[in-house]
């Protein structure tokens, strides 16, 4: 019964979470999406081994109660940015995906950029990147390097923390102290700007990011790769562990490389269900600076930054 009553709370949550911030529409289809959820979470099960998304085959980690149960309960992931992403991307294409974890786009980069492409996927979670591999394995892509390190600001050491939700593990900056239970180890960490010139990249086209909080670290780490490439950078802004001036560093790092916004999408309203495509904006980039100084601007949220020269 205590089961019950949880599920029952988190659909009622959740249910009101979206009547209050993106009306009563959004929170219909949220009620739809956890009911949903709820149901489909009693047929998973825990320790499956991969699973069938989006035309290929991704290795998961048994147990997991992040995005490989997600992927097992609705098959999808961040359904706007899996309908952005292909759509931006060419034949030829070299993209870097800075926490890769299990694949789930990286296989779908390697898919659109074809074998004249390559994708540099980096992942410093262990288990994370075990799967990485099995996944890279189990579709048969060829054109996917892998690297067992994280992307920051400078080169070294990191302390990186890992949690059962896979997709939440992350690095624990210097000084700072673990924001979740978990278990905690060292890891490599490197500049994009020199890494990506020691792996003998002629071009860089697409860069994603999701670094859970560690977003300022790994843009200031490839200012120059900025400058002389003008990739299209895809990033997951966590603005609720970053606060306010990283948000705005970030903006401002991106306004000072001439960057402009391409696409906007709240975190929360990315999700299967809830989310539709008109939930995809184009914002200025003052805009969002007004949202963060007005306390409007979501905690997560998915930002694809352009150069007016770039791809």
């Amino acid at each position: 019964m205590l089961g019950i009553f949880g599920v029952a709370k988190h659909i009622v949550h959740c249910t009101r979470f979206y009547g209050k911030h993106y009306g009563a529409a959004k929170a219909a289809r949220a009620l739809a999406q956890s009911s949903y959820v709820a149901a489909r979470r009693g047929l998973r099960r825990q320790d499956s081994e991969t699973a069938d998304v989006n035309g290929y085959k991704l290795a998961l980690v048994p147990g997991d109660v992040g995005i490989c149960a997600e992927l097992q309960e609705v098959g999808v992931h961040e359904p706007l940015l899996t309908r952005i992403i292909p759509r931006v991307l060419r034949a030829g294409m070299t993209c870097i995906d800075a926490g890769a974890n299990i694949g789930y786009y990286a296989l779908m980069e390697s898919r659109a950029v074809g074998s004249s492409g390559r994708v540099v996927a980096l992942e410093p979670s262990p288990v994370n990147y075990e799967r990485l591999g099995e996944s890279i394995r189990l579709s048969g892509a060829e054109n996917i390097d892998t690297y067992n390190m994280a992307a920051g600001n400078a080169d070294g050491k990191v302390d990186f923390l890992l949690s059962d939700h896979c997709n939440i593990s992350h690095v624990v900056p210097p000084g700072e102290e673990p924001r979740m239970r978990g278990t905690i180890t060292k890891v490599p960490v490197r500049r994009l700007d020199g890494f990506l010139s020691e792996v003998g990249l002629r071009s860089i086209d697409f860069v994603r990011m999701d670094v859970e909080g560690y977003e300022v670290q790994v843009l200031e780490g490839m200012q120059e790769t900025l400058a002389l490439y003008h990739p299209i950078v895809q990033m997951e802004i966590h603005h609720f562990i970053i606060g306010d001036g990283g948000t705005e560093r970030i903006l401002e790092l991106f306004q000072k490389a001439g960057y402009e916004v391409a696409y906007y999408v709240p975190r929360a309203l990315d999700t299967a269900i809830i989310g539709t495509p008109g939930d995809i904006t184009r914002p200025e980039m003052g805009k969002l600076m007004r949202m963060i100084h007005d306390g409007s601007i979501p905690g997560t949220f998915h930002v694809m930054m352009r150069h007016p020269v770039g791809p």
